[in-house]
């Protein structure tokens, strides 16, 4: 799962507060992942993604955000195990020619 938060207080229209707290969030789940620059890749199963996806948002509330932006992209792949490393992988290799 991609996981984009965005969320707006009327003090500051920075979000990097809000990052952080949605990492602490990812990081006590124990669940695989890879920040980059607009968002994080969550790599687990369904249940437990929507999970940290539902606590990041009350995390985000708790914080006092007023509006709270949440988007969220997954790729559920049932016909073989993949990994998020994997499909970096094959695109890299194929890069490489």
């Amino acid at each position: 799962m991609d996981i984009q938060v965005s969320p707006r207080r009327a003090d500051s229209i920075s979000v990097s507060d809000a990052v952080v707290a949605a990492h602490r969030v990812i990081e006590e789940s124990g669940l695989d992942y890879v920040l980059h620059p607009m968002g994080t890749c969550i790599e687990g199963e369904p249940r437990q993604l929507y999970d940290v996806a539902a606590r990041i948002h009350a995390v985000l509330a708790e914080m006092g955000y007023a509006r709270i932006g949440v988007t969220l992209k997954v790729d559920d792949r049932r016909d073989k195990v993949q990994h998020m490393r994997d499909k970096i992988e094959v695109v890299e290799r194929k890069l490489r020619g």
